[in-house]
């Protein structure tokens, strides 16, 4: 007993050191400006990776693939809700991103990252239980519905991501807003952005996170934990813990409402897309 929890605080410590230097060298050949490298984000960075390794490790015990599925699977949905949505979001709501070549550029630097990622979450965490294929769990999977009741959930699910949005948006904006109007590098783009924008991301998320929900035969209260520590943990968390990557005064704030977002959201998702009863 004592060996295996050695073993698994060794396997998260190493898994940790390892993001640390993806997150060092993505730092410095990324062009998007705003985010330096110091001692400082090296430690948070750190922090964050044996958080990030504790889900991952967790999550990755519950997932029934075998372990090609497995990888290809987290480094889809790791690669798109870690950067591509924030990417995104980034692009409308900061000035880090000079150009579309910039983002282009990011992107390709973390969809790397995320492969590397994959790999080593897989090589340390899982524990190879069957020989089970993602496509025909995802052709079970939709079988347990009609079409139509899909199309429903899946365009409601998208679509609740944005008054969930709004609400925490509105409960920090009298503490954000100051900074966003006086500062250089934060904007809040018009409403005719940020309505098509958000239902976009909602969809995205709602899409990309059912592989991970057809691959876990859990109790829709584990899958909801599982939906929103993905969504705040590589979704917001590691990526807002790095120095430089919002003002300190308003970072508190855009923590809690994204945490606040996660566990709503995630808690939708689970009802509307999780496996019938």
């Amino acid at each position: 007993m004592s060996k295996n929890l050695i073993g698994s605080a060794l396997d998260v410590l190493f898994f940790s050191a390892v993001y640390t230097v993806l997150v060092v060298i993505r730092t410095i050949i990324s062009p998007v400006t705003g985010v330096g490298l110091s001692y400082l984000s090296v430690g948070t960075s750190f922090l964050g990776g044996l958080v990030f390794a504790c889900f991952l490790a967790w999550m990755v015990s519950k997932m029934e693939l075998r372990k090609l599925d497995v990888s290809l699977t987290l480094w889809f949905t790791l690669f798109i809700i870690q950067h591509l949505s924030n990417t995104i979001e980034g692009y409308f709501f900061t000035t880090y991103y000079s150009s579309t070549l910039t983002v282009v550029i990011s992107l390709l630097v973390a969809s790397a990252s995320t492969f590397v990622e994959s790999i080593m979450a897989v090589f340390l965490f899982y524990k190879e239980r069957n020989k089970t294929r993602l496509l025909p769990v995802l052709s079970d999977f939709f079988k347990k519905r009609r079409p139509g009741s899909w199309l429903w959930r899946i365009v409601a699910a998208s679509l609740a991501y944005l008054p969930i949005y709004f609400l925490f948006g509105m409960m920090i904006s009298p503490f954000i807003i100051p900074y966003y109007s006086s500062s250089t590098a934060l904007k809040i783009p018009s409403f005719t952005v940020i309505l098509p924008l958000e239902f976009i991301r909602g969809f995205i998320y709602t899409v990309v996170l059912v592989p991970i929900i057809s691959s876990v035969k859990i109790s829709r209260r584990t899958l909801f934990v599982i939906l929103a520590s993905f969504l705040y943990i590589p979704g917001a968390f590691l990526n807002l813990i790095v120095p430089g990557s919002l003002p300190t005064g308003i970072l508190p704030f855009h923590l809690l409402e994204i945490l606040g977002d996660s566990i709503v959201y995630g808690y939708v998702l689970a009802r509307l897309l999780g496996r019938p009863r």
